[in-house]
């Protein structure tokens, strides 16, 4: 993929982004996903919901996306 494709810009979809943290867990057989800067701290987004969910609620350019699962970057 892109080396871009590895960074999440908060500014896309949330559509967006929530399927480029899935097809770059699906591409490295969900033990990577693209980093972020979430309150001030850069993360690997693991998984992410367009729904409510337990998780850290992020803005992006539409409106809310829920983080359900990271690591340190």
């Amino acid at each position: 993929m892109e080396p871009a494709f590895s960074r999440i810009d908060w500014g896309h979809t949330r559509s967006r982004i929530h399927h480029q943290v899935r097809a770059t867990r699906f591409g490295s057989s969900g033990t990577s996903g693209p980093t972020a800067l979430v309150a001030d701290k850069w993360i690997r987004v693991l998984r992410t919901s367009l729904e409510p969910a337990d998780g850290v609620e992020v803005t992006c350019a539409d409106g809310p996306l829920w983080i359900v699962e990271s690591m340190p970057a």
